[in-house]
């Protein structure tokens, strides 16, 4: 397992949110359906919910929509929608739950946790559309369905909030099983939990309240006295355990692994095209399992607290060919014997930024370092900066005034100007050009 962790420094804002959109609109031939569904909460008093087809339709602040229960119909092609919780002063959510169906057809009250996820993505359930055959290649259409709406909820969900809750160290989910005596406790119940190894490879090490271990069983017992997070701590023969503190920069590489990354770890991507370059992010929220980083891929990774990176034998390896991050090896590379259609540049975490690397130096073992095509700075009429900022702020605070043609912002190299005002696809002739806003002397090679 290659992994290097560099750039210890404060935390930084690198906050991004997966969102899941639902397309109402389906091709012509799909199959619509109605669905009548039910999200309540559990106990009553101790929350409220908010079920709605649309992700963004509703915040955490926007309490008018909240209530103790609440009925959601709609037609789509699918059954997907999202179920919000907002716990009362006092209380936690614990996760959303689905009832079942007795023989009478009756919902019978379950506490079986199905997703943690705040707000959560549900699927109601319905056999009311106006394609009975679901051969997709029949005419369906919302409005017809709509008219077929069943008369009472055919499923019901519940938003379960408690004092308590129990949860896995961050990325430690495959590690072992997690259960809780009483899902939804109140002060002054005796609660249990207990953590199962996965295999024989994991073992349990220890419980923690907010930080700090309160037991080494396997199995523990508290009173509830206040809301509180008990957090079970696992340890692997495949699996590393990392304290980033307040926040880190770390690399992760491997040619037959993958690595299963937490939910606190963003990890990113360096990518071009013909007249920028990005940064492609990749995430887990709302997921709390986390997310793969495939093998034979060099990555970048930001994480805060306490990570646990899982390693598993890759079934198949993807390599990405469009993308930028190279690796280094074990013993480091000369950069004279790499492709020389490329300009290559190390990553500083902390000043986000690219700097080159100099013909006849030596990129350190075990980092990540980006490869970025010589075509990209032609076509902008530039020759490869000595410094690459990855966002506009970094820039700013480095230099103010004119910079010299060493210092340049990515990504939008297209968006050059002369200083008469004038828009130009690149700076031909020697001189000072406005380049996406900052001044830069030009000179050619």
């Amino acid at each position: 397992m290659k992994i290097e962790f560099t750039f210890v420094f404060r935390r930084l804002a690198l906050v991004f949110t997966a969102v899941l959109a639902f397309a109402a609109n389906a091709e012509a031939g799909s199959t619509w359906y109605a669905y009548y569904t039910r999200l309540a909460a559990y106990p009553t008093g101790q929350g409220t919910v908010y079920a709605s087809e649309n992700y963004n339709d509703v915040n955490a602040s926007d309490l008018a929509n909240y209530s103790a229960e609440q009925d959601l119909k709609f037609t789509a092609t699918t059954g997907m929608f999202y179920g919000f919780a907002q716990p009362a002063a006092g209380y936690k959510l614990a996760g959303f739950s689905q009832a079942t169906a007795d023989e009478n057809g009756e919902f019978v009250f379950s506490d079986s946790i199905i997703s943690t996820s705040l707000p959560a993505t549900l699927t109601a359930s319905s056999s009311y559309t106006d394609n009975p055959t679901d051969d997709e290649s029949v005419t369906s259409d919302s409005a017809t369905v709509s008219t077929l709406m069943p008369l009472d909820p055919e499923t019901q969900f519940y938003a379960l909030f408690t004092k308590v809750t129990v949860e896995y160290a961050a990325g430690q989910s495959s590690l072992g099983k997690l259960s809780i005596s009483k899902v939804c406790n109140d002060t002054g119940d005796e609660i249990t939990v207990k953590a199962t190894p996965a295999n024989d490879q994991c073992k349990f090490d220890r419980w923690t309240i907010d930080g700090k271990t309160v037991s080494t069983d396997a199995s523990y017992s508290m009173t509830v006295q206040d809301t509180a997070t008990i957090v079970a701590h696992f340890t692997s023969e495949y699996a590393k355990t990392y304290d980033l503190g307040t926040g880190k920069w770390f690399f992760v590489h491997s040619d037959s692994m993958d690595y299963s990354i937490p939910d606190n770890v963003s990890s990113y991507t360096f990518n071009a095209n013909r007249t920028h370059i990005s940064a492609k992010g990749s995430y887990s929220t709302p997921f709390r399992a986390g997310y793969n980083l495939p093998a034979s891929q060099a990555h970048i990774c930001y994480g805060a607290g306490e990570v646990t990176l899982v390693a598993s034998k890759a079934d198949y390896v993807y390599p990405d060919e469009s993308s930028l991050n190279r690796w280094s090896g074990d013993n480091g590379v000369m950069v004279d014997t790499l492709d020389v259609q490329h300009h290559y540049y190390m990553f500083d975490g902390p000043a986000k930024k690219l700097d080159l690397v100099d013909a006849g130096s030596v990129i350190p073992a075990q980092q990540v370092f980006v490869g970025i095509p010589d075509s990209l700075f032609t076509n902008a009429g530039l020759s490869a900066p000595q410094t690459i900022y990855t966002d506009s702020a970094s820039a700013a605070n480095a230099a103010t005034g004119i910079s010299s043609v060493k210092k340049a912002v990515l990504p939008g190299l297209g968006q050059i100007y002369t200083l008469d005002g004038r828009r130009v696809n690149a700076m031909r002739h020697d001189g000072v050009y406005v380049v996406d806003g900052r001044k830069v002397i030009y000179r050619k090679k």
